[in-house]
C-alpha cells in the first residue's frame, strides 16, 4: 500500500486549499481501507473455498498457514492505516486551530467601522489615544459634537441626520491635518487624536476655528432643498499628563451628554 505523504505546514494565504487537500487526503485513506477490506476479504473467501475440498493434514496446514498470513497481513494494514490516520487528524486539527486563531486575531485587529460616516468608532478612538499617551509626546483629543442632533432625526428623520453627520466629517477631514486620526466617538461626536509639537494654544485655537464658523448641509426635504445649519461644539484635552484615560473619557463623555442637549 503506498505512504501517504502529509502536506506541509502551509502558508498563511493557502490554508484554506490546505484544508482542502487533507480532507481530500482523508477520503483517499477511507477508499484505502475499504480496497484493504475487500482484498481481505476475497483472500478469506479463497481459503473458505479451498477448506471444503481439503482432505489431507498437509492441505490443512497450507491453509493454516495462508489464513494465518491474511490475518497478519490485516492486523498490519490496520495498524498502519491506524497511525496514518492519526497523523492526518492530528494535522488536520492543528490547521483548524491555526486558521481560528487567525479568526480571533482578525476579529481583534480589525477595526469597527460606522456605516454612516466610514470612520473607525469609539473602540479604535480609545486604542489611539492609548497608544498617543504611551509615546510620551505632545498629544490631544479634540472632540466635535453636532449640536442638537436629536431634534433634527426628531424633524426631518434619521436619514437627515445622518447627512448632517457625513457633511461634519468632511469638514472635519478637510480642516485636521494629515496625521490626525479621526474617529466617530459616539452619537453626535468625532474625535481627533492629535499629536503635534505646537504649543497648546495653538492647537487650540486650531480646534476653535475648525468647530466655528458657517457650516450648513443642503438636505431634501419632500420636494424642495433646505439647508440645514450643522451647530457644534468643541472640546480639547491634553492626554499626556492628563490623569487617567479613563478621566479622559469620562470628560469627553459629559461634554457630549451635554452639548447633545442644547
Amino acid at each position: 500500500m503506498s505512504e501517504l505523504t502529509l502536506p506541509a505546514a502551509p502558508p498563511t494565504n493557502i490554508k484554506t486549499k490546505q484544508l482542502h487537500a487533507l480532507l481530500s487526503a482523508a477520503a483517499r485513506m477511507v477508499s484505502q481501507i475499504s480496497s484493504a477490506s475487500d482484498e481481505c476479504i476475497i483472500r478469506l473467501d479463497q481459503i473458505e473455498d479451498q477448506v471444503e475440498g481439503t482432505s489431507g493434514i498437509d492441505s490443512v496446514r497450507v491453509l493454516r498457514f495462508r489464513l494465518e498470513e491474511c490475518l497478519q497481513t490485516l492486523r498490519d494494514q490496520t495498524r498502519h492505516q491506524r497511525e496514518q490516520m492519526s497523523q492526518l487528524l492530528l494535522r488536520l486539527q492543528q490547521l483548524i486551530d491555526a486558521m481560528e486563531a487567525e479568526s480571533g486575531e482578525d476579529a481583534i485587529l480589525s477595526p469597527e467601522i460606522d456605516k454612516v460616516t466610514g470612520l473607525e468608532e469609539r473602540e479604535g478612538a480609545e486604542r489611539a489615544m492609548a497608544a498617543a499617551r504611551g509615546r510620551g509626546g505632545l498629544s490631544y483629543a479634540a472632540l466635535f459634537v453636532v449640536d442638537r442632533l436629536h431634534l433634527i432625526n426628531a424633524q426631518f428623520g434619521y436619514s437627515t441626520g445622518d447627512r448632517i453627520l457625513r457633511e461634519f466629517c468632511v469638514h472635519l477631514k478637510s480642516s485636521l491635518l494629515s496625521e490626525d486620526q479621526l474617529f466617530r466617538w459616539t452619537g453626535p461626536a468625532f474625535l481627533a487624536v492629535i499629536e503635534r509639537s505646537e504649543e497648546p494654544a495653538e492647537i487650540e485655537a486650531d480646534m476653535q476655528r475648525i468647530a466655528g464658523g458657517r457650516l450648513e448641509a443642503a438636505v431634501q426635504i419632500g420636494n424642495g432643498c433646505v439647508r440645514l445649519p450643522i451647530v457644534r461644539s468643541a472640546l480639547l484635552l491634553p492626554l499626556a499628563g492628563a490623569g487617567t484615560l479613563a478621566n479622559v473619557i469620562s470628560q469627553m463623555d459629559a461634554f457630549t451628554a451635554q452639548a447633545a442637549r442644547h
